[in-house]
This record gives structure tokens, C-alpha cells and sequence, in this order.
């Protein structure tokens, strides 16, 4: 899959997945989704690195609406290709945004049981 914008090089997403798995965060820093690689330190921290497991299948959706919100196209993708409204992006951000409170919270509470055991 492809992100294209006018006047920029195309950025190519080849298994997302697993390059997340294998360098964690740090592949969102390389593709400079910063606050989402920041988030993903965080949730580390608190689940004691158990959601190295888990994030890696949320990196493809996290480059890609990172990318989108700077208004690159996404080319060669399984999904039909429109353009999304304002309102749209918006309601995205707002539901990965609860997500990530979420995620945040559970980590805090597991990390607090885990301190607990012992």
C-alpha cells in the first residue's frame, strides 16, 4: 500500500504489522507518528511491555490516519478509496482517542496489580 501527495515521495507501507512487532514504537518514530509512538511508550510502561504483542496490529490504522490527517492519499488499499469529511476525521480521532484512554486506563490498573503481587 501507497501514500501519495502531490509534490512529496511516496511513502510505502509493507507489513506494518510486523515491522511494529519487531521494533515497537520505534517504527512509528520512523514513519514520524510521534504522538502515537509516545502513546505506544506509555501503554509499554504500563502493561510491563505485555502490549508488544497487542499494538502491533494497531500501527497499520495508526500511520495510516496519521498520514491522512496531513492530507496524504492512500493508493492501493483493500478499502474503497473516498474522501472523508471533516466531521468524519474528527469522529475518528474522537473514537481512537477514547481507545487510547481506555487502553491507558487498563494498563494503569494491571501495572497497580502487578506492583500489588509482590
Amino acid at each position: 500500500m501507497t501514500l501519495q501527495k502531490q509534490g512529496e515521495s511516496d511513502i510505502v507501507l509493507t507489513n506494518p504489522v510486523l515491522g511494529s512487532f519487531l521494533m515497537g514504537p520505534f517504527y512509528l518514530l520512523m514513519k514520524r507518528a510521534n504522538a502515537a509512538a509516545g502513546i505506544y511508550f506509555l501503554i509499554l510502561f504500563f502493561t510491563a511491555c505485555f502490549s508488544w504483542v497487542i499494538m502491533p496490529f494497531f500501527t497499520e490504522y495508526l500511520v495510516k490516519e496519521y498520514y491522512r490527517s496531513k492530507g496524504w492519499k492512500l493508493t492501493h488499499d483493500a478499502i474503497p478509496q473516498r474522501d472523508k469529511t471533516s466531521k468524519e476525521l474528527d469522529a475518528d480521532a474522537d473514537l481512537w482517542l477514547q481507545i487510547s484512554i481506555i487502553l491507558f486506563a487498563a494498563s494503569a490498573v494491571t501495572f497497580a496489580l502487578f506492583i500489588l503481587m509482590f
